[in-house]
């Protein structure tokens, strides 16, 4: 591996302050239930507030507490216990955020801690309670908590196992509408004057970070009452169109899914709320779920398939936390899989249940998961699933377990377990899992021992086998070889990392005799020894069916040959789709490694000219994206004709793209070809930018992102085009469409067009929101080495401007994360680690 991809991510773990901060709370306090009233205009910088916090307390004598409350936005006027007794405080911790109350009487458990106190409007970054702004300046106010920032909203104690129930109330002004994580009660909503007070149901017993308020002027998308709602901003009333559709769908799947219905948690509602600036994709807050507006609405019936997909998949995520998250919670972020990990799996399996499948979702799950964490996983800098408590503390620490170890090495592991217990048996323990600990904090022992529970005897042994998967960073490298003509050996050592784990690893396999890729444990790897499987020596041999096992899998040179063969010749459809993926994924990040020699890898995707399935193709060209981002230019024009070939073999001018799948895979190739320059894409890509420039509804939306990107990339009127979609950009009403043109825009080659698409992101006046500025940066230095070079040296000469605009330290590191991945020369890693360390 080259030095960065070591070097860098480890400086993002290293926060060089605080460490002997204590960030936690004591736990011989707790809250049951807040009554939080807040007086909030959208149009003012400041609210107001009061919260009553009923106390239990566990110890005798004791009249201090703590909690949190954030030392720059909230100020605290006034504290009472029990009604009339004045209690004084600390001032907050600029680190912790924590602050000390002392009353002058002993503390008891069913009493109140009244606070008053005045918030500001977070404007500067997307979280707390913050400010959002659309169509021409109209405001809304908005909260993101996850994962510690109720504290920038109002005193509590911000902590996921602290658990309570919530009575919220909010004062606004009579034009605007209020929505929280419950329904409001009609009955006591008053009104004064200009101003009107909401009063909401009691929430379930929940976290802080699972709060949520919106004072706006949306309207709900469904006029007749029901649980469920989506709502956005007035001009995009008609994109909500799949929300709508699929969302209450959705929730009652889910429900019968895992045996207990949305209504048996406990909360009434279920709100889906686009918000025009929003840094995270969405979030589960129990009842008002809210998205960034790419991630819930539509374009109606010009909706590319890939943009329905992401609707889906982010809804069906959000839904599924209201199980594993809101239902039930995670008792600290050392454990941020129990909630992700299990959204993630449920992001695809649950949304496929849409359209009788056809979406192919539990499939794409291995693409767009499932690999990309097998790459990260093996970096020396990558966490075990859950980490040891007490080295998650700080919000950086909190924040690097947001990862994608917590969310797609989570939700594959999740995906594992299934495979080996079994669909019955993995919806019992799930089940139990749930009900048992409903309302409450979880931990990773408690999952396995209600899966084992499930499990019984046929699966013994299991909360151990799965100890490493979760306390362990990395994953096993299988190694197969042939002993003897009837027997093969199978052993493990760790992928790439500098470490002697053993796992415990299920075995599923499959050879020429039987063909069957059904997923069967036919055994266990255990640590230390080998697993023997009979198998003649002819006949090819393919271990981890349907990717099912968190491991890749080598063999000897003759069983590799033999796989070669069978897949050039008759047997090649006999081999499941999701195999022949994973067997180039594989041998191409061995042979990256070192482990076996490209050569072995080339030979294996000769057989493309062959092939037509869309799993095996996107393994492929993700592989050859590595490589060419990483060649001289004579090899890399070498691999560039090798891999034209392949396509135009494969996929000639008169290929039809029907299915979901299909228009997926033909964005693939098109995007593939015109990359690769073929004179046919380049051409039709160029004619059709021309006619989208006078009709934009004459564009197939499906292959908006192939024509926009070449189109520009080959234009000889380069600034006049930047200019023109810039100007679509700020006139639409569409965020997929804009989305859209923020990626192609970064197509451009021109350096000096470039820099001034850049310095959109840091300018105050610029028609780009903050949420995507790290869209724009990354489609510059992806797109193209030149646009790498201009993204550097941008960042090299803007750094504190960049900092500063983008939100802070975590979005910068998030950046030059994805930079470093695309770096090749020691002058550009140089430049990187300088700014990464400046970050540290």
């Amino acid at each position: 591996m080259p030095k960065y991809k070591d070097i860098l991510p480890l400086l993002l773990l290293f926060s060089p302050a605080l460490a002997a901060e204590n960030y936690r709370l004591p736990t011989d306090i707790k809250p049951t239930h807040y009554k939080l009233h807040l007086e909030a205009n959208p149009e003012e910088s400041i609210y107001s507030g009061q919260v009553e916090i009923t106390l239990e307390v566990s110890k005798k004598n004791q009249s201090e507490l703590s909690l949190h409350a954030h030392s720059s936005l909230i100020t605290i006027s006034d504290i009472k216990y029990d009604g009339n007794i004045s209690c004084s405080t600390s001032s907050a911790s600029n680190v912790t955020d924590i602050i000390s109350i002392s009353c002058p009487t002993p503390l008891a458990s069913g009493k109140t801690l009244n606070i008053t106190f005045m918030g500001t409007f977070a404007t500067q970054d997307m979280s707390g309670f913050y400010k959002s702004t659309y169509d021409d300046k109209q405001v809304l106010v908005a909260t993101q908590f996850e994962p510690i920032y109720a504290r920038r909203a109002f005193p509590c104690f911000d902590e996921p196992g602290f658990k309570a129930t919530f009575d919220i109330s909010i004062t606004h002004p009579v034009a605007y509408n209020v929505l929280a994580n419950t329904p409001a009660v009609p009955e006591k909503t008053t009104i004064s004057g200009s101003e009107k007070t909401t009063v909401f149901r009691t929430t379930p017993k929940m976290s802080t970070y699972l709060v949520a308020f919106i004072v706006s002027h949306f309207e709900p998308a469904l006029k007749s009452p029901g649980k469920y709602n989506v709502y956005a901003r007035p001009s995009a009333s008609h994109t909500m169109g799949l929300s709508t559709k699929y969302g209450e769908y959705l929730v009652d799947s889910m429900g019968k899914w895992m045996g207990i219905s949305y209504t048996d948690l406990g909360d009434p509602q279920v709100a889906q709320v686009a918000i025009p600036d929003f840094a995270a994709g969405a979030m589960e807050n129990w009842g008002l779920i809210t998205f960034r507006e790419v991630d819930l609405l539509d374009e109606g019936d010009k909706t590319s398939n890939s943009a329905r997909q992401r609707v889906m998949t982010t809804m069906a995520h959000e839904i599924a936390h209201q199980w594993f998250g809101d239902y039930v919670t995670l008792d600290w972020w050392s454990d941020t899989w129990l909630n992700e990990g299990f959204a993630t799996y449920f992001q695809y399996y649950l949304a496929n249940s849409v359209d009788n499948g056809t979406m192919e979702l539990d499939k794409q799950f291995v693409l767009e998961t499932f690999q990309p964490i097998l790459e990260e996983d093996c970096l020396p800098s990558s966490l075990p699933l859950s980490s040891p408590e007490k080295e998650i503390n700080s919000l950086v620490e909190i924040n690097n377990k947001f990862d994608g170890i917590s969310y797609s090495k989570g939700g594959s592991i999740v995906r594992m377990m299934q495979f080996i217990l079994g669909d019955t048996i993995f919806q019992k323990g799930l089940n139990s899992y749930l009900s048992a600990n409903k309302y409450s904090n979880t931990s990773p022992s408690i999952l396995l021992k209600y899966l084992q529970n499930a499990a019984g005897k046929n699966v013994p042994d299991f909360q151990n086998k799965m100890k490493n998967w979760i306390h362990t960073a990395g994953f096993p490298l299988l190694t197969v070889t042939q002993s003897d003509d009837k027997t093969v050996n199978v052993t493990q050592t760790i992928f790439n990392r500098n470490d002697t784990t053993q796992w415990f690893v299920p075995i599923s396999y499959t050879n020429s005799s039987e063909k069957d890729f059904s997923v069967k444990i036919k055994g266990w790897l255990e640590p230390n020894k080998p697993f023997q499987i009979p198998h003649k020596s002819s006949e090819w041999l393919i271990i981890n069916l349907q990717a099912s096992g968190f491991y890749r899998v080598n063999y000897d040179s003759q069983l590799w040959d033999n796989i070669i063969k069978a897949l050039k010749g008759k047997d090649k459809d006999s081999i499941d789709s999701l195999n022949r993926a994973q067997l180039i994924n594989d041998i191409f990040n061995i042979a990256k490694v070192g482990q076996i020699d490209y050569e072995k890898a080339f030979a294996l995707v000769q057989y493309l000219k062959d092939e037509t399935d869309y799993y095996a193709w996107d393994s492929a060209l993700t592989a050859f994206e590595y490589l060419l981002g990483k060649l001289d230019e004579k090899t890399e024009k070498l691999l560039k004709s090798m891999i034209l070939d392949l396509l135009n073999s494969a996929f000639p001018s008169t290929t039809e793209y029907v299915t979901h799948i299909d228009k997926l895979k033909e964005n693939l190739i098109s995007s593939w070809a015109c990359n690769l320059n073929q004179e046919q894409c380049i051409s039709d890509a160029k004619k059709s930018f021309q006619e989208y420039k006078t009709n934009s509804s004459s564009l197939d939306n499906n292959l908006r992102d192939v024509v926009l990107c070449y189109g520009l990339k080959n234009s000889e009127k380069v600034t006049d085009d930047y200019n023109f979609l810039l100007n679509v950009f700020e006139k639409s009403t569409s965020p997929v469409e804009q989305h859209a043109i923020l990626v192609a825009l970064g197509c451009i080659e021109d350096e000096e067009v470039l820099l001034e698409y850049l310095s959109l992101t840091i300018n105050k006046t610029s028609s780009i929101r903050q949420q995507d500025y790290s869209t724009l940066f990354s489609s510059v230095y992806y797109k193209s080495k030149k646009g790498l070079n201009v993204a550097l040296s941008f960042l090299e000469d803007n750094f504190d401007k960049i900092e500063e605009s983008y939100g802070g330290v975590n979005e910068i590191s998030g950046l030059i994360t994805g930079l470093a991945d695309k770096l090749t020369t020691d002058s550009q890693i140089e430049k990187a680690s300088i700014k990464r360390s400046a970050i540290a």
